[in-house]
């Protein structure tokens, strides 16, 4: 029997009559391979699929298709397989509580602390000196190392030392109302000498009024301005005395100390008062002054606190 191109044959063709490889992609209908007809270890080469642009991937569309997608977002990825987190893509609520640690804080310089600026940004505290301490500097100011202020409540602001003197002051002082006097005459001579005050160089003895002495009271001017110590001849006396004036002028108060020691006799003497009529408050100088000329001999301490 004599075959023919042009009859159909039907299904009479059977698997072993067909040639190896006599079968070309032309004679294949499209759509006819399903997924059922590849062997599930066929292994098909990656170079079959269609061309994958770089650094994409294959991802599952709205309508369960595979589709060359680009990553884009939070997180990037190389055609190396690298993924990379975006700048300042994290944000705080990505952050757990408490998994920040110390290796993680980015690093610093020895000394310094971590603050907030104007802004709210976090700000370094630059390193201060040594014994400096660290000082609030008010809303909206970083705070700073700065040098520990002396006295706690008092400031020193200068110390005298005065031999066989007439005068000695502490003046170009700072303008404050509230100033704490310490020290020591001694009288190494064989006269008694007295004391004397001046105040802001006023000179005027009826504006200095003796309110008490060694418990006696008097609102009598007096011929001197009035500081109240007595040093006899051979006789040392420490003493303390405040000065307290009010910012808007007035009397300025003055009160002090002195006990007397004269080999085994000691005298210690209630504390004084006085006053000074003074235009204003605060106090630029103090001034002592011997009785006796070049007979002076001691030492004292000046301190201030903040204006009240």
């Amino acid at each position: 029997m004599q075959y023919s191109p042009s009859a159909p044959l039907g299904s009479s063709i059977q698997t072993a009559e067909i040639d190896d490889g006599s079968i070309t992609n032309a004679k294949l209908t499209n759509t006819t391979i399903l997924n059922s007809k590849i062997n599930a270890s066929a292994a098909i080469d990656y170079s079959k699929l269609a061309a994958l642009t770089s650094a994409n991937l294959l991802i599952g569309s709205a309508g369960n298709v595979a589709t060359v997608t680009a990553i884009t977002g939070d997180v990037t990825i190389t055609n190396g397989g690298v993924t990379a987190i975006g700048a300042s893509k994290v944000t705080e609520a990505m952050i757990a509580n408490d998994a920040i640690g110390l290796p993680e804080l980015k690093a610093g310089t020895d000394g310094e602390l971590i603050t907030w600026d104007a802004s709210g940004d976090p700000a370094a505290v630059a390193v201060g000196n040594a014994n400096e301490i660290l000082t609030s500097n008010g809303a909206g100011a970083a705070p700073t190392f700065q040098a520990a202020a002396s006295g706690g409540m008092w400031t020193n602001q200068d110390t005298n030392t005065f031999s066989a003197a007439t005068t000695d002051s502490f003046t170009s002082l700072p303008s404050k109302n509230l100033w704490l006097v310490v020290g020591y005459f001694e009288n190494i001579h064989t006269s008694n000498i007295s004391v004397t005050l001046e105040l802001n160089a006023d000179t005027t003895t009826t504006n200095y009024n003796n309110l008490a002495q060694d418990g006696a009271t008097t609102t009598t001017a007096n011929t001197t301005p009035y500081v109240g110590l007595n040093i006899n001849a051979s006789e040392r006396v420490p003493f303390m005395f405040t000065f307290c004036g009010t910012p808007s002028g007035g009397d300025v108060m003055i009160s002090f100390l002195q006990s007397s020691f004269q080999g085994s006799n000691t005298t210690f003497y209630t504390t004084h008062s006085g006053a000074w009529n003074a235009a204003s408050g605060d106090i630029t100088s103090i001034l002592i002054r011997s009785t006796v000329a070049n007979k002076m001999t001691g030492k004292w301490a000046i301190y201030y606190a903040a204006d009240i």
